[in-house]
């Protein structure tokens, strides 16, 4: 089980990602990416009119707070705005990304940035993503999101929110490419290195707006119970900003 300073250490990381997705919103909301795309990529004018509109804006709840991230209908909008489709990456590829081992580059709050980036890279590039069941992103996801304890069908939720694939660290590679190339996948503080400095080259807007389905979706599955991302959430930001 995590430590209390290990748990205030994710609370705080999970604050500040909720935090960012919030900013990310309110950018959109206020048109200040919106204004810059070209008219010909819209095939609705009603889906940016509702995307805008904040009188049919029903934020999510995270434990108890009302957030600027969207509902399940709002994520939808965006997604059909932004042309995403929900076909995985990798499906007719050969290569495949595996997180594995107990390390990784930095702290909590860095390792949170190099799970979205590994989402990133692995639907840039076209790879099915793999993180193996004892690997520092399981444990370090389980204490926000998708833990066992409150969900026993956590991890068929997982593989089907983020298109990837739990497997064990035994489970045989045979007849895939790993990649990234040039690094060794078995040193996991060199491979989220990489993540942590990949840059996607999507336009801004597409980028932030894929990233902010990833967080959308972690917050969908949020863990409740006697050590709930709630607690640390209260603890940071008290009951008066609830």
């Amino acid at each position: 089980a995590a430590s209390p300073s290990q748990l205030d250490v994710t609370h705080a990381s999970a604050a500040s990602l909720l935090q960012s997705q919030d900013i990310w919103y309110s950018r959109w909301m206020n048109n200040e990416i919106y204004a810059n795309l070209k008219e010909k990529e819209l095939n609705e004018r009603s889906i940016r009119a509702e995307l805008l509109d904040r009188q049919n804006f029903q934020p999510l709840s995270v434990c108890g707070r009302t957030t600027n991230v969207g509902t399940t209908q709002d994520l939808t909008l965006l997604e059909k705005y932004f042309k995403m489709d929900n076909t995985c990456p990798g499906e007719n590829s050969k290569k495949i990304m595996v997180l594995r081992g107990d390390l990784a580059h930095g702290r909590i709050g860095n390792n949170l940035i190099e799970f979205l980036h590994a989402l990133q890279f692995a639907r840039d590039m076209d790879y099915q993503l793999a993180i193996t069941s004892n690997s520092w992103a399981i444990e370090m996801l389980r204490m926000m999101w998708f833990n066992p304890s409150y969900d026993d069908g956590w991890a068929a939720k997982f593989e089907k929110e983020f298109c990837v694939k739990i497997i064990q660290p035994d489970d045989s590679l045979k007849g895939w490419v790993v990649v990234p190339y040039g690094l060794n996948p078995n040193n996991s503080v060199a491979v989220t290195k990489y993540l942590f400095d990949y840059q996607s080259e999507l336009p801004l807007d597409k980028y932030i707006a894929s990233q902010s389905r990833f967080i959308q979706k972690l917050f969908r599955h949020y863990n409740l119970g006697p050590e709930s991302m709630c607690s640390g959430i209260n603890a940071i930001f008290g009951d008066e900003k609830k």
